[in-house]
């Protein structure tokens, strides 16, 4: 992600955000306790966001590899060539 204020990238991943669905109860026509609720579930809609840095420009590195063609259900993916960004290691 670039950072037009501070002309530097972040790395970002995103996560799966779970919901937690609250638990409920009631008595039916019968008068017995019905009950439901009481877990978590996966958001459809909301993802978890986790930042690294502000890398600046000069701290970073660019590679290429290539990637091959790729097919998953009825969706095909051409190969091509895939671009990295990586903060330069440490030595």
């Amino acid at each position: 992600m670039y950072d037009t204020a501070r002309n530097s990238l972040w790395e970002a991943k995103l996560d799966p955000h779970n919901l937690y669905v609250e638990s409920t109860s009631w008595y039916n026509e019968y008068g017995e306790e019905q009950s439901a609720g009481g877990y978590e579930k996966r958001s459809k809609r909301w993802r978890e966001l986790t930042l690294w840095g502000p890398y600046s420009l000069c701290d970073i590195t660019l590679s290429e590899k290539k990637r091959p063609k790729a097919e998953w259900g009825k969706h095909k993916y051409p190969g091509g060539i895939i671009g990295k960004i990586e903060p330069k290691k440490l030595s």
